[in-house]
């Protein structure tokens, strides 16, 4: 349908003889909007696209000459401050599609507006009327008749204009040369310099100094009395004078800074992609921190955050090249992994995380001509690797200036409407609002979930026509479709030089981000993990280590897959493959950010038990220490014996403790006589030691020659 009507047409009503023009067609083309183009029309009229074209097949409506749009001549200086008034005030309402046309939707719209401008919401609709009606172009705010003269100079009024007032009626000062040279002093001081007062504001400062009296009351406080009417101008003469007299770009800089005047108001007079030869002319890359939470793999009743996602886009073709989900927070490590995605092979990417794809579905595995994103990563030794070892011209944007890559901040727009809102977990904008739901709790998608819902929907977005996309002379010749992936095909197919090819290891080493590892006894000791390689065990690094102490290696690694990394041995070129050792295989396939997750995890819990540990151990040194008082306590006096003797009896005091030990441990006792057990071995030594030295202790039975000696006790 959209072949035959667009947004803007006019269509004819040959019944009632009433034109009308389409303001809005839905995504799906399922509905329109429309409104009559008559002074007594109505607001915009909801219609099914199917009964639209019904009537224009049976034609009772028909394409019509647009004779509504208004006039292309230069509007003077009183027209253009009129328009410029409107659409700054209703600019972003009407913007707001379809809202703007929903009844419902429209009132919660426009208040905000009127409650910040002070006019009333019906006066609204008259301007908004005429923006549609005459071809939703800003110049429809253009007045209906233009007065000639009056050129915009600041011309002194030498009386009131209009009707003479009635009693009741404000009257207007009659301004003079002081006046305005007051509103340009305040206006300088306060409204440019402070750049925290509003127009208002400084109004009442103006009013409060120049235009009033202070007077002390019975009580001593001072009292503002403002001039009457006529003595004083009114808000409305300095705010005619601001509008008049105002630079928008010198306020922007001196109340906001230049910065937000390039980002969000300079004129936009180029186009992005303007003067790019072909696929791979320039690539952008960005990262933006999803709105979504995420669980984590080991145990999913553990929240880990909001994923980073960069993406890395073909300025000529708009498509999505390459792509990286991450924790790490954006840096060389996230963007290191986007340009490696963006350089090789996507069928064996996707089928890592079960998507099954063909070459021509994705077939980006390209190096650029040159490379656009953030001096943050890209303005260090990673850059320079870029530039030296795969030929790489890096052009960096200026601080705060996302708008110099337009087309890869937008496609983080793109994700957040098609994909992230949809999400459990996903942050909602009341979120900090007291007794609101936490959504973090909702979260239940893991990384790798995740990360198969963005290449899922990237290969989505690279066949789907761009409504917003702007063809060439050159594709409208040769009648491309404008699907990302059709513009890449054909680019190529018609283009040449900008896109090159290297060997995946090539690429891989370049964009690996590098680090130190240990070689130690144990294995190759590399962010709390241990690997080995056949060289190490070929030279026997570890036995080395263990007698010589450990050293270190440089590595290259990649942190989406712990399961390997890359040795460089000494004055080797290439670097050697080391892999996880069979106990550290829990890990394997995982992130370095999982597994440094999931670390911090258990030295959590061991430092919760940090201070029970403590304790035990201080007890138990504090038992050794008690028994070892005990066993002092009873320390036997060899002063009167020798050396010599003391060691020589060692064998048979060894056999004699051993046969009472048996008696002691002896599991058959004497039923009859319970007494006849020996001494419980739970009883302590200073019990032993009393029962020992009290007569009333000794057993009543006859004993042997053995117990006594053991005993120490003397025939009777």
């Amino acid at each position: 349908m959209l072949g035959n009507v667009s947004v803007n047409q006019v269509l004819h009503d040959r019944a009632s003889g009433i034109d009308s023009r389409i303001l809005y067609i839905a995504p799906d083309e399922s509905y329109l909007y429309r409104i009559e183009l008559s002074k007594q029309g109505g607001m915009p009229k909801k219609e099914s696209m199917a009964d639209l074209e019904i009537r224009m097949l049976t034609g009772d409506l028909m394409k019509t000459e647009d004779t509504w749009l208004p006039p292309q001549r230069e509007a003077n200086e009183k027209g253009r401050q009129h328009r410029d008034e409107c659409w700054e005030m209703l600019g972003n309402a009407l913007m707001n599609e379809p809202a703007i046309y929903e009844k419902a939707a429209r009132a919660g719209i426009l208040q905000p507006i009127a409650d910040a401008s002070g006019k009333l919401v019906s006066n609204m609709y008259p301007l908004m009327k005429r923006y549609w009606r005459y071809g939703k172009v800003k110049n429809a705010f253009l007045p209906a008749d233009e007065r000639k003269g009056g050129k915009g100079q600041n011309r002194l009024l030498q009386k009131n204009s209009g009707p003479a007032p009635s009693e009741k009626a404000t009257c207007s000062k009659i301004l003079t040369e002081t006046d305005l040279a007051i509103f340009e002093r305040y206006y300088k001081k306060y409204y440019l310099d402070d750049g925290g007062f509003s127009l208002q504001q400084v109004y009442d400062k103006m009013t409060t100094a120049e235009y009033s009296t202070v007077t002390a009351d019975g009580s001593g406080v001072e009292q503002v009395v403002s001039n009457g009417h006529g003595e004083a101008p009114t808000f409305r003469q300095f705010q005619h004078w601001h509008l008049k007299n105002r630079d928008r770009n010198l306020e922007t800089v001196e109340r906001e800074g230049q910065s937000t005047l390039n980002l969000k108001e300079r004129a936009t007079l180029g186009k992005a992609d303007f003067g790019m030869q072909g696929p791979g002319a320039q690539y952008q890359i960005d990262a933006t921190i999803a709105d979504v939470y995420l669980v984590s793999r080991f145990n999913r009743a553990n929240i880990i955050g909001r994923p980073v996602v960069y993406f890395v886009k073909d300025a000529f073709s708009r498509i999505v090249t390459g792509l990286y989900v991450g924790l790490e927070g954006p840096s060389w490590m996230g963007m290191a992994m986007a340009l490696y995605n963006a350089f090789t092979d996507k069928v064996d990417f996707c089928h890592r995380y079960g998507i099954e794809i063909t070459e021509d579905q994705w077939p980006c595995h390209h190096i650029p001509f040159a490379l656009i994103g953030d001096r943050g990563e890209l303005e260090s030794i990673h850059g320079e690797r870029l530039a030296n070892r795969l030929g790489i011209q890096i052009d960096n944007t200026p601080p705060y200036r996302g708008d110099l890559k337009p087309i890869i901040e937008r496609h983080f727009r793109i994700l957040n409407d098609t994909v992230v809102h949809r999400l459990p977990g996903n942050v909602k904008p009341d979120m900090s609002q007291r007794g609101s739901k936490d959504y973090r709790l909702d979260a239940m998608l893991d990384l790798e979930q995740f990360t198969r819902i963005i290449i899922f929907n990237t290969l989505t977005y690279n066949k789907v026509t761009m409504q917003s996309f702007d063809p060439s002379a050159e594709m409208m010749k040769a009648g491309v479709e404008l699907t990302p992936l059709s513009l890449w095909n054909w680019g190529i197919q018609n283009y040449s030089g900008a896109l090159r090819t290297m060997d995946e290891e090539t690429c891989r080493l370049t964009l690996m981000p590098e680090d130190w590892c240990d070689i130690t006894r144990e294995g190759i000791k590399f962010h709390k993990l241990f690997y080995s390689c056949d060289r190490a065990v070929r030279e026997q690094w570890f036995e080395n280590a263990r007698r010589d102490g450990t050293y270190k290696l440089r590595v290259s690694y990649d942190p989406r897959d712990v399961h390997a990394i890359y040795v460089w041995s000494e004055g080797e070129s290439r670097p050697d493959k080391a892999v996880l050792l069979n106990w550290e295989q829990k890990f394997d396939g995982k992130t370095s950010d999982e597994c440094d997750y999931e670390m911090e995890v258990i030295d959590t819990l061991k430092g919760k038990r940090a201070k029970q540990d403590k304790d035990a151990l201080l007890t138990a040194d504090h038992f050794l220490d008690s028994v070892l008082a005990e066993a002092k306590a009873m320390k036997a006096d060899t002063s009167g014996k020798t050396k010599t003797e003391r060691l020589s009896g060692i064998k048979s005091n060894r056999k004699q403790e051993k046969e009472a030990q048996r008696a002691k441990e002896s599991f058959v006792k004497d039923e009859e006589d319970p007494d006849s057990a020996p001494v419980s071995l739970a009883k302590s030594g200073s019990q032993a030691k009393q029962e020992h030295s009290s007569q009333d202790l000794r057993p009543k039975r006859k004993m042997t020659d053995l117990e006594k000696l053991i005993w120490g006790i003397e025939d009777e």
